[in-house]
């Protein structure tokens, strides 16, 4: 008996940086965005014919649910390097698979099939999942409009400071492992519902305030990798970045 899961493990490298290097970083990491851009495009639509096969059938087809993992594993590959939560650059994620095929060891990506007694879902979970990932986007569209439109002025102060804080790391994390959760769920990779939007947003700002307090605010106060990965409750997703921890995607 077992409903589809989603995992997310990220090895964080905390360690300074030089300041050249935030000023660059788009342009090394183009060949993700691309990708990413391609995958999300494509994700949208692919979600949508899902809903519609749920609604008829009440099922999700394996190769949709293969590639959708796919799209997601190069969307957190992307979101580290871009953000500087990595120095090394990933490999492109383009073989559709459920398992992560282990390329990148920084980050790992999963999800599971669902058993044969939970192959069928409800039909009215086309309808269920669609309000509930709107309630998110509506607290989760002016965050991506800050993090994204204010991209140079974070590069600015993470090339003058030589990285980040461990502040800024914990929200830089929940922040993703919020999107991710969010995702999976809406397109039917995963059958956990995330929290909801507004204790999400409350344990995100707990994790900054944790790990502000915790680690100190300087570059590198945590150790040079830190680990964080896979569980339910996003807001511990970088909450104990000094340490391994099991946390959510």
């Amino acid at each position: 008996m077992r409903r589809a899961i989603f995992r997310v493990e990220i090895d964080v490298d905390a360690s300074p940086i030089a300041g050249h290097i935030p000023m660059t970083r788009w342009l090394r990491c183009l060949p993700h965005l691309m990708a990413t851009g391609v995958g999300s495009a494509a994700s949208v639509p692919l979600a949508m014919v899902t809903s519609g096969i749920v609604a008829a059938t009440g099922e999700v087809p394996d190769s949709i649910q293969r590639w959708q993992v796919t799209i997601l594993r190069e969307r957190v590959r992307c979101y580290g390097y871009f953000f500087l939560l990595r120095h090394d650059t990933p490999p492109v994620a383009w073989r559709p698979s459920l398992r992560d095929p282990g390329d990148d060891p920084r980050v790992r990506v999963w999800a599971t099939r669902r058993s044969p007694l939970h192959r069928t879902i409800p039909r009215r979970q086309a309808a269920i999942r669609s309000i509930r990932v709107a309630s998110h986007l509506v607290l989760l569209l002016p965050i991506a409009v800050v993090m994204d439109g204010l991209y140079p002025a974070w590069m600015a102060v993470a090339a003058r400071r030589g990285g980040w804080s461990a502040a800024t790391r914990a929200g830089l994390l929940a922040v993703e492992s919020w999107v991710t959760e969010v995702i999976a769920y809406g397109t039917f990779v995963s059958d956990e519902v995330p929290a909801p939007a507004r204790r999400q947003l409350r344990q995100l700002r707990s994790a900054v305030s944790s790990a502000s307090s915790t680690l100190g605010s300087e570059p590198g106060s945590a150790s040079t990798n830190d680990r964080v990965g896979g569980s339910q409750v996003a807001s511990r997703f970088a909450a104990n970045a000094a340490g391994p921890s099991r946390l959510s995607g």
